[in-house]
């Protein structure tokens, strides 16, 4: 299930990485140590604010998910921005720089405040291709990466829309709701990513 879940940037967006290893000692007396996962397995956990619509239906995912994964943007990346605006059906985006984490076939998120682009069960937006532009010599000003996406977008997104990788991961078993009123509330959400959606 596509979610639409922004962090509260007034406080951290923690990344944990868990390596499981076996150590032993060799003949000769050394430490080795063996990896037992080919992947660490990795969290991302943050502090989200839920209200009106957006409460509703993450009180019905927690409800009827059981073991059901959850995608949402990855707030653990930095962030482009849109350099220009994009257009309902549009089948390009431009974003300012060129993030590290950029790969062709990768699903991505658009999203603001109120909304993360999803639709169908799938990311709307997924990189077919990706050419970087040069305005000038003055790279971190001027650099824009022109993104080709392999299906268009569903909405119009204004210039300075943050777009993110995906993750896809579940829940804990246990997630509170702490309640501010009968329509807002605020929750720390701890996402176990699952391998696939691991962005480097």
């Amino acid at each position: 299930m596509n979610f639409h879940l922004i962090p509260n940037w007034t406080e951290a967006v923690v990344e944990t990485y868990e390596f499981r290893t076996t150590v032993f000692t060799s003949r000769s007396g050394k430490e080795q140590r063996v990896a037992e996962r080919k992947l660490p397995r990795r969290t991302v956990g943050f502090t989200t604010g839920l209200w009106g619509d957006g409460l509703r239906v993450f009180q019905a995912l927690l409800h009827e998910r059981g073991a059901q994964t959850i995608t949402i943007p990855d707030p653990a990346r930095y962030a482009a921005v849109l350099a220009q605006d994009a257009t309902v059906g549009s089948l390009f985006i431009v974003i300012q720089g060129a993030p590290p984490w950029l790969a062709p076939n990768m699903p991505l998120s658009l999203s603001d405040i109120n909304r993360t682009e999803f639709r169908g069960g799938s990311m709307i937006a997924n990189v077919g291709a990706f050419s970087v532009d040069f305005d000038s010599d003055d790279f971190d000003v001027n650099k824009r990466t022109r993104i080709t996406l392999t299906s268009p977008l569903a909405r119009t997104w204004p210039k300075g829309t943050s777009v993110r990788p995906v993750i896809e991961g579940r829940l804990p078993p246990e997630v509170d709701l702490d309640y501010r009123n009968d329509s807002v509330a605020e929750s720390e959400i701890k996402i176990n990513v699952l391998p696939p959606s691991q962005v480097p």
